[in-house]
C-alpha cells in the first residue's frame, strides 16, 4: 500500500532573502509522483504584478478575494528521478519561468494536495495517491544574476616591434642579371608560425632584382618557407 508523496527539500530553500536571478524551482518529493499531475492546476508561483489573481494563500481559502497586486509566472517543468540512499526512487521537478524573476522581489509557490477549495487537481503518486497538504513556501530574489559578468577589460599590452636593423638578407640584392636561386631574410628570433603563413607572403621578382630595368623571364615562379628565424624565398624557372 502506498502512502501519500510529500515535499522533502525545495530550491531556493524556503524564506531564502537572496536568491539569484535565474535560478530554478527544484522540488524534491519522497517519491516517484505521477508527473502529469504537476501543472498549472496544482503548481503556481506568483510575484509582484498587476495581474489580478488569487494568491497562493488565498487559493487554499473558501472566502477568497483578488488580489490585484500579484503576478502569475508562466513556465515549464522538467523532470528527473533520482535513488536515495534508501534505495527508495524520487522525483525531482524543475520549473522554469518563461520570463527572468524581478530583482528584489518576493515571490510565492504553492503545490497543490488534497482539500484545496478551489480546484479538484491535485498532485499525485502513479498509485492515484494525493499529497495529503499543499506546500507553500515564499522567498526573495536578490540582485545577482547567473549569467557570468564579463571579465574587466585588461589593458592593451605594448607591441614591441622588430627593428629592420636586425633583419639579415642573404645574399643581398645586385644590380644586374642576378641569377641567384635561393634568398635568406633571417630576423632576430624564431618566426611565430600562428603571425603569418608562407600564402600571405607576396614576391616581386623585380624587388628581388634590384633593377627594373632587367628582362624578367616568363617563366620564373617563387616560393617562400620558414625555418626557424628565416624566411626562405626560392625562384626558379631562370634560364640556363
Amino acid at each position: 500500500m502506498s502512502t501519500p508523496p510529500t515535499i522533502i527539500a525545495t530550491t531556493p530553500v524556503p524564506n531564502d532573502p537572496d536568491v539569484v536571478l535565474g535560478s530554478a524551482i527544484i522540488l524534491t518529493f519522497d517519491q516517484k509522483i505521477d508527473t502529469s499531475t504537476l501543472n498549472d492546476a496544482t503548481f503556481s508561483l506568483t510575484g509582484p504584478g498587476q495581474s489580478g489573481i488569487l494568491t497562493t494563500a488565498e487559493l487554499l481559502e473558501t472566502d477568497t478575494k483578488i488580489d490585484a497586486a500579484r503576478e502569475y509566472v508562466t513556465g515549464a517543468f522538467t523532470f528527473a528521478e533520482i535513488t536515495g540512499e534508501d534505495e527508495v526512487e524520487r522525483t525531482v521537478a524543475t520549473f522554469t519561468s518563461d520570463k527572468p524573476l524581478r530583482p528584489g522581489a518576493a515571490y510565492l509557490v504553492l503545490i497543490v494536495g488534497s482539500g484545496s477549495i478551489l480546484t479538484a487537481g491535485a498532485v499525485k503518486n502513479p498509485d492515484g495517491d494525493a499529497m495529503a497538504q499543499s506546500y507553500q513556501f515564499g522567498f526573495t530574489t536578490g540582485t545577482l544574476g547567473l549569467a557570468t559578468p564579463p571579465s574587466p577589460a585588461l589593458l592593451p599590452t605594448e607591441l614591441s616591434h622588430i627593428d629592420p636593423a636586425t633583419i639579415e638578407v642573404r645574399p643581398r640584392a645586385v644590380m644586374g642579371n642576378d641569377l641567384t636561386r635561393e634568398i635568406e631574410i633571417i630576423f632576430p628570433g624564431n618566426i611565430d608560425l600562428n603571425s603569418i603563413t608562407p600564402e600571405d607572403i607576396e614576391v616581386s621578382v623585380e624587388a628581388i632584382l634590384g633593377d627594373a630595368s632587367v628582362e624578367i623571364p616568363p617563366d620564373l615562379s617563387s616560393s617562400v618557407t620558414i625555418q626557424g628565424n628565416k624566411l626562405i624565398v626560392r625562384v626558379t624557372g631562370w634560364p640556363a
